[in-house]
């Protein structure tokens, strides 16, 4: 909103350099069209499509026409770029919402808050940027990194074994029974790999085949995808309400490790809050394994990259950012602002989630070296960008 003088305030400011930046570094190709093209279409012709995929779930076939009418009047391009990816962009902004309204309810300050961007290109990449002469930042997600924590949500509901009884459904974190039910489904196995080499090799998700619909496991999937997705939108939100990147000089950048053990604490916090206040409760936010969870995916695809790239195992550490299991480590000091009684099951659920994760590693290492050394996937060494210094990943 413009003052009376008709000035730009900070927030309209902070838009349009965002728009500018983005169309300058994502909008000098056809890509972008492209995506709001498909998304115009599927707006046009998809409300059959969204019925019928809401039957699955909907107790009736009116509560799924209600549910696909309300995702058509939610699907909206006002208020974004014109390159903005809008489902992505609708996901983020709504997380980086929730983030803010914790902030205003334990009154930590935001200055002037953030504007959202969702880009459309390759790619994992997750920033915050300081607006000069404003007190805004722009919180900027590549289209593909939405897509990524949905599918490795997806991915490791489907392999975590789940025990229903009568009464309880108990999800098995146990990463031996992980690696026995890779080794006992090769289909799965596969879904594993191809997920990792495709975001390693094109920047772009893997096309996961449907399965039956399995309340439980959908449950599980669900609390994953949300613990994750807040927590990388929260750690970029604490990069801003932390003032990262708020520079008195051209020298003046601050310590990057510091500040990503900073974000990660301030993302643990508010994951906290919001995995504890909802309905029912996902332990998944609660206890910090959204951290464990998005920071292991992370470095999967990290860690794929590089033995496509090098052939080798020796992973090297990196200057703008902690090896993982120290932020981790980070991210579970915080469990002194829990009660006493559940410490220890928070503890514990990182710890195996952790382990998780390695067991994926080690079940695909071999796979990965196969295809550099006897393949013949070789992937070019990558080029450090100027998003690197400030990116969650």
């Amino acid at each position: 909103m413009t003052d009376d003088s008709g000035e730009m305030s900070a927030r309209e400011a902070a838009e349009d350099y965002r728009r500018q930046r983005q169309r300058s570094d994502h909008g000098q190709d056809e890509f972008g069209a492209e995506v709001r093209a498909a998304f115009e279409t599927w707006r046009a012709t998809g409300r059959g499509q969204i019925a019928e995929m809401a039957r699955a779930y909907a107790p009736s076939d009116q509560d799924a026409d209600a549910l696909a009418d309300a995702v058509l009047a939610d699907a909206t391009t006002e208020g974004l770029s014109e390159i903005d990816e809008p489902f992505g962009h609708r996901i983020i902004s709504g997380l980086v919402e929730r983030v803010r309204a914790i902030c205003a309810d334990g009154g930590i300050p935001v200055r002037e808050g953030v504007v959202v961007g969702v880009s459309p290109t390759t790619g994992l990449h997750a920033y915050q940027n300081e607006v000069m002469l404003t007190d805004v930042s722009i919180i900027d997600f590549a289209l593909p990194f939405v897509m990524f924590c949905n599918q490795f949500a997806i991915l490791l509901a489907r392999t975590l074994p789940h025990v229903v009884t009568d009464d309880q459904v108990v999800v098995s974190f146990d990463p031996e029974q992980l690696s026995q039910s890779l080794e006992d489904n090769p289909e799965r196995f596969q879904e594993w790999g191809l997920f990792l080499a495709k975001y390693a090799i094109e920047g772009w998700p893997l096309d996961l085949p449907r399965i039956d619909i399995d309340a439980e496991r959908l449950r599980t999937r669900l609390q994953i995808l949300f613990a994750m997705e807040f927590f990388a939108v929260a750690h970029e939100y604490g990069h801003h309400v932390l003032m990262h990147g708020v520079t008195t000089s051209s020298d003046d950048h601050g310590d990057p490790l510091a500040m990503e053990h900073d974000a990660d604490g301030f993302a643990r916090m508010v994951s906290m809050v919001a995995g504890t206040n909802a309905d029912p409760a996902n332990p998944f936010a609660a206890s910090g394994s959204g951290a464990v969870l998005m920071l292991g995916a992370l470095d999967l695809v990290r860690r794929t990259t590089h033995v496509l790239t090098t052939g080798n195992t020796q992973f090297p550490a990196r200057e703008t950012h902690p090896p993982t299991a120290e932020r981790i480590k980070h991210v579970g000091t915080f469990d002194r602002f829990v009660p006493d009684d559940v410490r220890p099951q928070f503890a514990g659920m990182r710890r195996d989630l952790e382990a998780v994760v390695e067991a994926v590693w080690a079940a695909l290492e071999s796979m990965f070296l196969g295809m550099h050394h006897e393949g013949g996937v070789k992937l070019p060494a990558a080029q450090k960008g100027p998003l690197d210094w400030m990116s969650l990943c």
